[in-house]
């Protein structure tokens, strides 16, 4: 079954001897990128959004806000993506390189209080002295208390995968 995951048939073919997969988008929504101001790093959140039905199995593991990193922008094969616990993961399009567990290439989410359904901006604050997300998002709990709303958002983190609550900026 497609949404099973490790019970997957990865061999399935579009008819034309093409391997099909469940592909994420390799950048399905993208923030814009900022560099840390000592570190020497650019940084930019994206979506891992599966372009395909019927994964759903997959897409709750895999799908949500994936935070990569890289000393050189014009360098595709220098962007790493959070594993967890460090940034060494480099994203590998299944289409490129196919695999018979192309999950395997899928970063992990961020854990986030809501996910955003439109990626904003990242500035870092010299004041705050922290990453400031400003995005859209549906029903979330402003400071993580209250009534659910839908409206632009901003969250800061200090190291780039642990974010604050979102805070209500407009609705």
């Amino acid at each position: 079954s497609p949404g099973g995951g490790a019970t997957t048939d990865w061999s399935a073919t579009s008819g034309v001897g093409e391997v099909v997969y469940p592909v994420v988008s390799d950048v399905g929504d993208m923030s814009g990128i900022v560099r840390h101001p000592s570190d020497g790093f650019i940084y930019c959140l994206r979506i891992n959004g599966f372009l395909q039905n019927g994964y759903d199995e997959l897409r709750s593991r895999y799908g949500g806000v994936v935070a990569c990193r890289t000393p050189d922008p014009l360098n595709a094969s220098q962007w790493r993506c959070w594993d967890g616990a460090d940034f060494t993961m480099q994203y590998r399009d299944p289409y490129l390189h196919p695999t018979d567990k192309p999950e395997d290439n899928f970063p992990p989410p961020l854990e986030l209080a809501s996910s955003p359904n439109w990626m904003g901006n990242i500035v870092w604050s010299d004041k705050l002295q922290a990453f400031v997300f400003v995005c859209s998002m549906k029903r979330f709990k402003p400071g993580g208390t209250g009534d659910k709303v839908t409206g632009i958002a901003y969250l800061t983190s200090v190291d780039f995968v642990t974010w604050s609550e979102p805070q209500l900026l407009l609705l």
